[in-house]
């Protein structure tokens, strides 16, 4: 693995993990969820790189080393926007890296919904996505989310967090996030886990929810094969009851949706112990597409 830095639209720095393949046969972009950071998919990159996949992970706005005491921050102005602007500048960078290889993106959680929102306002060709532990919570729950953190953000400021906001958005996370309790020890002791939003990225993470929930935007979500993977106790989106309300608003107008959700799993399932089968199955999900072409 290497480090390499490359500027995005904005001309601000992005870190990005590199895992070159020998011989490789796609690439494959890692988008993180909330309040973690890239090299927790260490693991993940590895499998694929020894399997002669290219892995490009980076950490979002606010998250890893760009992280400071005061919470996670993104932007000032359309923070959702830019986390989504982020992802395709790494896709970008991939592709000028190996134009000839097919390009996948792998999103968990808040990285679910990002890779959504590439989906919807993207041009870019890509072959598959996997997205992992998504969620698509109501959508009067998001507008009356949204008016009490524009409120909060209003009266106590921008970089300030808010007990109330954090656990009304992101929850519990450590008891949420897996059955493993070395994971769940593993998080609680990472000094870059677990860190609160916010009262704007709050704003921002709402905004996107909405953008990506929204029954149109999932109409023009780009052609490609989709593959959903969750566990079948994640709370974060009622069992399996929220991805599968996306994943059958999608195949009205996309057959190439499919999905697997996995027993005895939370939010976390490449953390579970069942963590390997979920590697195998997203590598067997990439041959399929790359034997289509």
């Amino acid at each position: 693995m290497e480090t390499v830095n490359i500027r995005n639209r904005q001309q601000r720095n992005i870190e990005v993990k590199v895992y070159e393949a020998n011989q490789a046969k796609a690439n494959f972009i890692i988008a993180h969820g909330a309040s973690e950071h890239i090299m927790r998919y260490d693991h993940l990159a590895s499998f694929l790189q020894d399997n002669n996949i290219n892995v490009f992970g980076y950490n979002h706005l606010g998250h890893g080393l760009d992280n400071n005491d005061q919470g996670i921050y993104f932007t000032k102005k359309n923070g959702h926007i830019e986390l989504i602007n982020d992802l395709e500048d790494v896709c970008l960078y991939a592709y000028t890296q190996h134009s000839e290889l097919p390009l996948f993106i792998f999103g968990h959680s808040m990285g679910s919904l990002i890779a959504r929102g590439f989906a919807i306002r993207s041009r870019l060709k890509i072959n598959g996505m996997i997205i992992c532990g998504s969620m698509n919570p109501p959508t009067q729950l998001i507008k009356s989310g949204l008016v009490l953190a524009k409120t909060i953000t209003k009266v106590k400021g921008e970089k300030k967090t808010s007990k109330l906001l954090n656990k009304m958005t992101l929850g519990d996370l450590e008891s949420s996030i897996s059955y493993n309790k070395e994971n769940i020890n593993n998080y609680h002791t990472d000094p870059w886990c677990g860190k609160a939003f916010t009262n704007k990225a709050i704003v921002d993470l709402l905004m996107l929810t909405k953008l990506v929930g929204d029954h149109v935007n999932i109409s023009l979500m780009m052609q490609s094969n989709y593959f959903f993977i969750s566990g079948q106790d994640d709370p974060f989106s009622k069992g399996t009851k929220q991805v599968m309300e996306v994943i059958d608003e999608m195949k009205k107008t996309n057959p190439h949706v499919d999905y697997k959700f996995y027993q005895n799993a939370k939010h976390e399932i490449l953390k579970e112990s069942l963590a390997p089968t979920v590697f195998q199955d997203i590598l067997d999900f990439i041959n399929k597409v790359i034997n289509l072409k």
